[in-house]
């Protein structure tokens, strides 16, 4: 039950221009023969129309579709999608309410040309990998959601596709129902050997069961590469959200970064050289958890800011004022501002500092916390700005 690969060409090549109200997606990819790729972006990013387009449900305004060194879709002509083995799966399960399990992935199959016997024989064994073993003569209704997932995923792999496209499969499931179905896709996508694009907002998919990720913002890739090295060394505003990091800019001096900031320019030192000369756009990088965070001297934030522009502040310290709070399982996460920063702090330490939103802060990062890296230049239109401060979020 595997798809056998005899070519030399990439399962998807696609370029996909898609216009819609004052929004273009344009994006270019490639998917090996049993490759996993993630595409991860803000909501409105256009993630679901690229799925769409390469799908065929979506017409493209330009560019092109290829599976296996053939074209599907241009401008001018779309294959039908039931003609390119394809199968598109979302949140929604879509199961025949009227087919037990086992005939809901026997369809597939069966429109593959098997006989009833046959494809009943193998949607069992389908649904033995899948984890639903004995499953076969239930119902979708008497089936939980997760259930429905998997009888999905079955339906899916079994019917042998070109190519597999997720969008967002976890996202509906509670975390621990997510996790058990993300192994178990971890262990089918890998024996099926089948191009898969999973598009999630969960990095943890990224991580699990993509080799590549790409980022898609306002309908443009931002960054594209190894997982690891996205998350390592994310070159926007969102990829060090998904990182979990502050990102926050400022120019090169001396191996340190200098922050502009009310209070003056902050500087950062970083745990190794950045190699960039003197005067260029850097980010420095680190995590929430780095940061320590202590009530400041003066009760207003006026106050704080006249004497931290009358001090000269160690390397790695700064003022900032508290914008908001974000639970977390331990605490929570204290979200600042001038620069955007969140710091995390446990649950004991939260109530012994009893911050307020606009209370003055003093923060501070040490140096081998913090990775500088260059600032690809900005696309024309594409300002590079600091993150939120619910960037590490």
């Amino acid at each position: 039950m595997t798809l056998a690969i005899g070519r030399d060409e990439n399962a998807i090549d696609a370029h996909v221009v898609v216009r819609r109200r004052g929004f273009t997606l344009d994006a270019e990819l490639s998917v090996d023969h049993g490759e996993v790729l993630a595409v991860m972006g803000p909501s409105g990013a256009g993630k679901s129309t690229l799925l769409e387009a390469i799908a065929g449900t979506t017409r493209l305004a330009a560019g092109a579709v290829t599976f296996d060194g053939r074209v599907t879709a241009t401008h001018r002509r779309n294959v039908r999608p039931q003609r390119r083995g394809v199968v598109l799966l979302g949140q929604d399960p879509r199961l025949f309410p009227h087919l037990n399990a086992r005939d809901n992935v026997a369809f597939g199959l069966r429109v593959r040309g098997l006989d009833r016997a046959h494809a009943r024989t193998e949607a069992d064994e389908w649904l033995w990998h899948v984890g639903l073993g004995g499953s076969g003569d239930r119902l979708p209704r008497t089936l939980s959601g997760g259930q429905h997932q998997r009888v999905a995923i079955a339906r899916a792999l079994a019917a042998a596709p070109r190519a597999l496209l997720l969008d967002e499969p976890l996202t509906s499931l509670d975390p621990e129902t997510a996790g058990d179905i993300r192994a178990m896709l971890q262990t089918q996508l890998a024996a099926a050997r089948v191009a898969t694009i999973v598009v999630t907002h969960d990095v943890a998919d990224a991580a699990a069961l993509a080799r590549r990720l790409i980022l898609l913002e306002k309908g443009r890739i931002t960054q594209q590469g190894a997982v690891r090295e996205v998350l390592q060394e994310p070159a926007t505003p969102f990829g060090a959200t998904i990182a979990g990091l502050n990102r926050v800019l400022g120019s090169a001096r001396d191996g340190e970064a200098l922050v502009p900031s009310g209070q003056g320019r902050i500087r950062l030192g970083a745990r190794w050289p950045t190699g960039a000369a003197d005067d260029t756009a850097v980010a420095a990088l680190f995590r929430p958890g780095a940061v320590r965070i202590e009530r400041a001297a003066q009760e207003t934030w006026t106050a704080a800011l006249r004497l931290a522009r009358d001090d000269v502040p160690e390397p790695g310290e700064w003022i900032s004022r508290v914008v908001r709070f974000e639970a977390t399982p331990s605490g929570a996460r204290v979200l600042t501002s001038d620069p955007a920063v969140a710091a995390e702090l446990s649950a004991d330490r939260l109530a012994e500092l009893r911050l307020a939103p606009g209370d003055p802060v003093r923060l501070s990062v040490r140096s081998h916390d913090v990775r500088i890296v260059p600032v690809r230049a900005a696309r024309a239109g594409e300002p590079e700005t600091s993150p939120d401060p619910a960037a590490a979020a």
